[in-house]
């Protein structure tokens, strides 16, 4: 009843303030990360922001089946496709632990280039993470 509901309005809250936020964020750095730049260090933290971005519209987007879920008091339309179901629950156990490890990476990052000004960082190492 009422505690579904409430979910679901938390839940779309966050899903509509956080999907245009997060598609906006991807296409400035996208556009970004095109441009040539002197800045050191740039391109390699429009790669993360990009990366960010994504994993977080990833995140809203796995939060649409919950809200249809909660406001049709926990009736599982979606769910009952069995390959849907290990889609979206493999996207729900991986992008949390996703999303902390980019912002471990973007951390350790900057630290690393307060520490060391000079020192490049280098893009390709990010594939490799």
């Amino acid at each position: 009843g009422y505690t579904n509901h409430m979910f679901a309005v938390i839940y779309i809250l966050c899903t509509f303030i956080g999907l245009p936020c997060n598609i906006i964020s991807f296409m400035y750095f996208l556009k970004a990360s095109a441009k040539k730049s002197q800045v050191p260090n740039k391109a390699f933290f429009n790669i993360i922001y990009i990366m960010t971005a994504t994993v977080d519209i990833l995140v809203c987007a796995t939060l649409l089946p919950v809200i249809v879920s909660f406001l049709r008091h926990r009736d599982s339309v979606w769910f009952l496709n069995p390959t849907f179901c290990l889609v979206w629950g493999m996207l729900w156990e991986m992008l949390p632990f996703m999303s902390v490890f980019l912002v471990g990476i973007m951390s350790i990052s900057r630290t690393l280039v307060l520490i060391k000004p000079l020192y490049q960082l280098k893009k390709e190492a990010l594939w490799g993470a």
